[in-house]
Formats: C-alpha cells, sequence, structure tokens
C-alpha cells in the first residue's frame, strides 16, 4: 500500500466520529412535538384556561350576592331609621302639644288666682251659700251613684236571672228529648224519673213542648 492510501484511510478514521457526533442530537437542541403530545398539551392549557373561567364567574357571582345583601341590610337600615325617625317625630309633636296643653291650664289657673283676688272680699254669708251649693251638688252627686249602683245591681241580677232561665230552657229541652226516648224504649222508670225533672220547669216548655210532655205524663 502507498503512502497515500495510508494518509487517506487517517483521514477517513478521524472524520468518521465528527460525522457521528453531529448526526446525534445534542442535549441543547429542541425536541420538536409529536401531534399527540401537541394535542394533549392544547387540551391541558384549554382545560386551566376553563377553571380560572370558572372561578372568576364564581368569585364574580358571590361578590354580586355580597353586594347585593350589602345593599339589602341598607335598605334595612335605612327603612327602620325612617321608621324611628318617625316616631320620634310623633313623640316630639306629642310632647309639644301635652307643653301647649299644660301652659295653657297654667294660664287658666294663673287667671282663677287672680279672679279669687279680685273676689276675695266676698261676704262671710256669699261664702256660706256656696258653701252650702256645694254640699248640696255633692249630696246629689252621691244620690246619683248610689241609684246608678242600685240600678247596676237590679241590671245584674235580671240578667243572672235571665242566663239561669235560658239555661233551665235548654235543660228541660233535653230531658223532654230523653224522655221521649225513654217512652219509644218502654223505659218506665227512666221516664218517670226525667218527668219528675221537667215538673218545676215544664213552664219554660214552649206549647208544642207542654204538649209532649203532658201527653207522655198519661201514658
Amino acid at each position: 500500500m502507498s503512502d497515500t492510501e495510508e494518509k487517506l484511510q487517517t483521514v477517513d478514521s478521524e472524520a468518521l466520529p465528527e460525522q457521528e457526533a453531529q448526526a446525534l442530537p445534542s442535549d441543547d437542541a429542541e425536541v420538536p412535538l409529536s401531534p399527540k403530545r401537541r394535542s394533549a398539551l392544547v387540551t391541558y392549557l384549554g382545560f386551566l384556561f376553563a377553571i380560572a373561567f370558572l372561578f372568576v364567574a364564581v368569585m364574580f357571582l358571590m361578590e354580586t350576592k355580597r353586594l347585593e345583601n350589602m345593599n339589602q341590610e341598607l335598605n334595612d337600615k335605612n327603612q327602620k331609621t325612617s321608621a324611628s325617625l318617625t316616631g320620634l317625630t310623633a313623640n316630639i309633636n306629642a310632647l309639644q302639644e301635652e307643653n301647649a296643653k299644660l301652659q295653657k291650664t297654667v294660664e287658666e289657673q294663673e287667671a282663677d288666682v287672680l279672679l279669687m283676688r279680685t273676689n276675695a272680699d266676698l261676704s262671710e254669708d256669699e261664702i256660706r251659700s256656696l258653701k252650702t251649693q256645694v254640699k248640696e251638688l255633692q249630696k246629689q252627686l252621691n244620690e246619683q251613684k248610689k241609684n246608678q249602683e242600685t240600678e247596676k245591681t237590679e241590671f245584674e241580677k235580671k240578667l243572672q236571672e235571665q242566663t239561669q232561665r235560658a239555661e233551665d230552657a235548654v235543660k228541660v229541652s233535653e230531658l223532654l228529648q230523653s224522655a221521649m226516648k225513654s217512652h219509644e224504649k218502654n223505659d218506665l222508670e227512666t221516664l218517670k224519673s226525667l218527668l219528675e225533672q221537667i215538673e218545676p220547669l215544664k213552664e219554660l216548655l214552649c206549647k208544642s213542648e207542654s204538649e209532649i210532655y203532658e201527653h207522655l205524663k198519661i201514658d
């Protein structure tokens, strides 16, 4: 073999490792994504965006609800405050009216005092006459009270009698109905007992009930 061929073999043996090194991918080189991985990445990103959007929407709804509740509470407080102010205004007006009445009463009393001072020199006869009139008025008032109490007592007594009479009328009607049933069953002992109970109350029976009662007595 010639020197020239040996040199070519040496050059080829040195160049071969460099070509193999260039053919292998380096660690720093970017590896292109396959369609399947790219689709999975897009799906993952879309899922993250959907979660983020849903989270924002939920937070927005919660904030809106919180603001609505705050507005409702403020409205309720405003209504209560308005009601309280209305009540205070009414109380103030009532107090003002009461003060006006008291002021009027004071003025009237001052006028009476002035009138009494003016008429302080009344004669003793006139004073005695006034006292007598007052006593007569007091006597009439007492008599009226007594008459009212008497009338009230009589009214209560009459009312009680009427109530008792109504209760007795209901009772005697019920007794008569029971007596009729006993007569139908031919229960003579019970019938006799019922008729004895009806006897003192027979005047409370109506005309038709009285006829039935008399008929039961005859039977």
